[in-house]
């Protein structure tokens, strides 16, 4: 049995400790390596993350921010299905970012919107021979990436082959090819449809105070619209109950107004101010009497209201001012002035607006929610060959105009710096 003394024993300690701690230090040191390799890794990756802001639209690439276009669509039942959501349920979704199954409505059908702008870039793309992509899900004014929401727990689901479906109808319906065929067009096109990520903290930083303002703006309009209707509450009762019975006190008949014993004091006091000689005396005495007046009617008022030593042209001049001062004073109803807000339509339609508040609410997440980007790529560099040579796609624009019969040939350029699709009809 070996025996150690204590120093020894104290030195195999310590060189235990300083061995046990290098090893300590070598692990801290690569597990932090491997965390900024794998940091940068996923920044250099070909990841969207929800917020970014990505490179300028180009001659081959186009942006489209998705927004509610249209609120009402026709199903495959031939049904118009118009979504007339109250201000009450719009403002709650601006607030809390909850996606209801009607909104979730107004998504899918929008999705099929946004495919009616097919035909116009591949018709673009192809006849100016470029290949390009149509990218659904980028603001084309900031080129951040706002993406589509969407929930995997609603009744449609959203899959390539849904797109290209839509896709293919478009180009069937609204595309017309000279020299080329139609499946040459449909086998230059491609789908993809790419999960933009919202839950990594990169995103997380990009969604950071985004729409911290949107809801100050949010608030202001509902405080706003909540003055408003206090100043009409205020307006309806000063008219109802002040000024209606104030203009039914004096738009009344001469013989009315006369039998009224107030009104009679009203009268005489008015009367007085014109009365410096006394030449009215008899006029205001019989009005302080107690006896029935009698107004005469018809031609004889016209003649005594033009002669003012009698009580009817006094009567008539004092009703008829009294009238007017009534209409002069009637209560202006208030105007509704909203400054430094924002309509809760807008956020309906814009939903990039609120995406952070989205992208947080726990329903949303407890539904599956994700965010999509549609990338369209129109491979228009296959039709270089001379055998397309002489070729044509014409599209038709049934964005605005469903029913529209105008062929629209399309081209890809450059106009003032920026990528644009011309046309001649």
């Amino acid at each position: 049995m070996l025996i150690y003394d204590l120093e020894t024993i104290l030195k195999i300690n310590l060189i235990l400790f300083i061995y046990i701690f290098s090893i300590y230090i070598i692990y801290k040191l690569y597990t932090q390596n491997s965390s900024i390799e794998q940091s940068i890794d996923e920044m250099s990756s070909n990841k969207y993350y929800l917020g970014e802001v990505v490179q300028d639209e180009t001659l081959e690439k186009e942006y489209k921010e998705f927004c509610i276009k249209k609120v009402k669509y026709i199903n495959r039942h031939k049904k118009i299905i118009n979504y007339d959501l109250e201000e009450e349920n719009i403002i709650n979704f601006a607030l809390s970012g909850t996606i209801t199954n009607e909104i979730m409505d107004l998504i899918y059908s929008n999705i099929h919107t946004y495919m009616k702008l097919v035909p116009k870039y591949v018709s673009s793309y192809i006849n100016s021979k470029i290949s390009g992509e149509l990218i659904i899900g980028i603001n084309d004014e900031d080129n951040e990436v706002s993406g589509i929401p969407y929930l995997t727990s609603y009744k449609k689901k959203l899959t390539v082959y849904t797109i290209k479906r839509l896709v293919k109808d478009e180009i069937k319906n609204n595309i017309k090819c000279i020299n080329v065929n139609d499946n040459d067009i449909i086998d230059a096109i491609d789908v993809e449809l790419i999960e933009i990520d919202y839950k990594s903290g990169i995103s997380s930083d990009y969604l950071k105070y985004d729409d911290n303002e949107v809801k100050t703006q949010l608030k202001n309009y509902l405080q706003q619209k909540k003055d408003y209707y206090d100043k009409i509450e205020k307006f309806k009762k000063d008219k109802i109950e002040n000024w209606c019975e104030y203009f039914k006190k004096y738009h009344v008949g001469l013989q009315v107004f006369i039998d009224d014993l107030d009104k009679r004091k009203e009268l005489a006091n008015y009367i007085k101010k014109f009365n410096d000689k006394g030449q009215y005396d008899n006029i205001i005495y019989e009005l302080h009497q107690k006896h029935k007046i009698i107004v005469p009617s018809g031609n004889i008022v016209k003649i005594l209201k033009i002669q003012n030593n009698n009580l009817i042209y006094w009567l008539t001049q004092y009703r008829d001012l009294m009238k007017e001062k009534v209409i002069l004073c009637k209560p202006k109803k208030p105007l509704l002035t909203l400054t430094n807000c924002i309509y809760p339509e807008i956020l309906l339609r814009r939903f990039s607006l609120i995406k952070n508040t989205i992208c947080n609410n726990k329903i949303n997440k407890k539904n599956g929610l994700k965010y999509y980007m549609i990338k369209i790529k129109i491979n228009g560099e296959n039709f270089k060959n001379k055998s397309y040579q002489n070729m044509c796609v014409k599209y038709r624009n049934t964005i605005k105009n469903k029913h529209s019969k105008s062929w629209i040939t399309g081209y890809r350029c450059i106009i003032n710096e920026d990528p644009y699709c011309a046309f001649e009809l």
